[in-house]
């Protein structure tokens, strides 16, 4: 599985709530998601358990947009200084059967290079780009006490539900200009496409094979295996 961690800077629905440092952090203190009826994190407030007001675990009033009876849910502790954050928003939801967050994100391209050489200092480099357009992150409660308040993820499968993830997948011949001081400085001077193909929905192992053979994709076939493995979360 792919895990990845988003820090406290680095994702801009990330909600930070700064409490003063304290040397003895309040048992259960963390970040408590505020969840409406279809599972969406509408915000995080700062508390020491699921239930703070004492009425079974709900908001008594609005909160960031979610209603009065919202259920309040732990999502984070808080770090070794006390300090809290959270995520929330409308592409974070909360899954009930896996006791699980699952934040949606825009996928983007994933680069595989099949073939590449130097000439005068240019690299030639033909790559398969794979961009799938939604992808999905699962994270349970995070301990941030050892973290540096990151958020660790791992990327799960679309819901059985979402049918409609558009996909792209490229090759393009690419010319690089390279600084011969530093690997580092090189600058794309030109791009070809060379091939091609769409898929608007999720499909089958099979059906993406046949319909690249069908459509005789020679180089993307070549490289089926690689944009597979680009695919495995985004496959029926």
């Amino acid at each position: 599985m792919n895990k990845i961690k988003f820090s406290f800077f680095n994702y801009l629905l990330l909600s930070i709530l700064f409490l003063p440092i304290n040397h003895a952090v309040a048992e259960g203190l963390g970040g408590y998601a505020v969840i409406d009826s279809e599972g969406v994190v509408h915000g995080v407030i700062v508390a020491t358990s699921s239930d703070p007001f004492g009425n079974g675990g709900v908001m008594p009033h609005e909160f960031m947009g979610c209603p009065a009876g919202c259920r309040i849910v732990q999502q984070s502790t808080a770090d070794r200084n006390g300090n809290v954050a959270g995520i929330h928003g409308p592409n974070v939801k909360y899954n009930d059967s896996s006791q699980t967050f699952v934040m949606e994100n825009p996928g983007s391209p994933e680069i595989d290079v099949i073939d590449s050489n130097e000439t005068d200092g240019n690299i030639d480099s033909t790559q398969v780009e794979t961009k799938v357009a939604r992808k999905f992150f699962e994270f349970g409660v995070q301990d941030l006490r050892d973290s540096d308040g990151q958020f660790t993820m791992t990327e799960v499968s679309a819901p059985k539900d979402i049918k409609s993830i558009p996909v792209n997948v490229s090759v393009f011949n690419k010319t690089f200009e390279c600084n011969s001081e530093s690997i580092y400085s090189c600058r794309n001077i030109s791009s070809e496409l060379l091939e091609s193909i769409d898929f608007n929905e999720r499909k089958t192992i099979e059906d993406i094979r046949n319909e690249v053979i069908v459509k005789n994709i020679r180089l993307i076939n070549a490289n089926i295996e690689q944009i597979l493995n680009r695919l495995k979360f985004w496959v029926n």
